[in-house]
This record gives C-alpha cells, sequence and structure tokens, in this order.
C-alpha cells in the first residue's frame, strides 16, 4: 500500500491514525505482560531498581545537606575552646545568633540580624573570630529568612 502525503491536506489517510496504532501496541504489550508472568516480575524488578536507585541518591543528598548545615557546630566549639579571654562573650554572641530562629516575622529577623553584626564586631578579638561569627549569624539569618 502507498501513501501519498498532500502538504495542504490536514488529514492525508483518515484509515491511519498512529496515535490510536501506538495505543494497540502499548495495549498489545501490556495484555502480554499481564498474562505473562516472567514479563511482570521482570517489568517489576526494574520498577523497584529505578526507585531504589532514586532513594539513594536523594538519602546522599539529604546527608550531604545535613553536613553542611551543621558544619557551624564544630566551628562554634573551637571557637569557645580557642578563645579562653572572653568566652562569655563569644557565648553570649552565639545564643544571640541561635536566637533569631524564634523571630515571628521577616523584620525581627532583619532587627536581631542588625544587632549582632553590631555585637560580632565588638566580641571579636581576632579576624578569625570576626569572620566565624559572621559567617554563622548569616547562616542562621538565612536559613531562618527562608522558613518565613
Amino acid at each position: 500500500m502507498k501513501y501519498i502525503i498532500d502538504p495542504s491536506k490536514k488529514d492525508n489517510n483518515p484509515e491511519f491514525d498512529i496515535g490510536k496504532s501506538f495505543d494497540q501496541l502499548k495495549q498489545r504489550l501490556n495484555s502480554t505482560a499481564a498474562f505473562d508472568p516472567l514479563v511482570k516480575i521482570n517489568l517489576d524488578k526494574e520498577k523497584l531498581k529505578s526507585q531504589s536507585q532514586h532513594a539513594q541518591i536523594e538519602s546522599v543528598e539529604i546527608l550531604k545537606n545535613i553536613e553542611a548545615n551543621t558544619e557551624y557546630l564544630k566551628t562554634m566549639i573551637e571557637l569557645v575552646h580557642e578563645n579562653n579571654t572572653n568566652q562569655e562573650e563569644i557565648l553570649n554572641t552565639i545564643k544571640q545568633i541561635l536566637d533569631i530562629a524564634s523571630a515571628s516575622n521577616k523584620k525581627e529577623v532583619e532587627s536581631k540580624y542588625k544587632k549582632i553584626m553590631r555585637n560580632i564586631s565588638n566580641a571579636a578579638e581576632t579576624g578569625a573570630n570576626l569572620a566565624t561569627l559572621t559567617q554563622l549569624a548569616t547562616t542562621v539569618y538565612q536559613f531562618v529568612l527562608k522558613l518565613l
């Protein structure tokens, strides 16, 4: 059978419908799978394998996020242990930084963040302390803003 396609006509062959043919083929394959237990088992196995791989990738991403989000804890502990002279000020600043999380709106978050940034410049005795406290404050600030 020969098909002649005329671009000026929308429906060149009313007897041939690619969508209908595809649906029929898909239906035939599905009915074969329904009757052939091995085909169904293989399809289920592939589906489970795909779901497992997706879950593993998600788990790795979650672990990376947890690691990144808790990185500052190590830094905080090091900061307090290394700075014996003004530990009380540093601990108070860290408490204020974590207090950002209790803010109920963006305006309050902004206000607490600005106050903390002023305190950090007074509490930090070295540039490293200043950078560490600023980074911690900014991390908490950005996280809380995302929640509001």
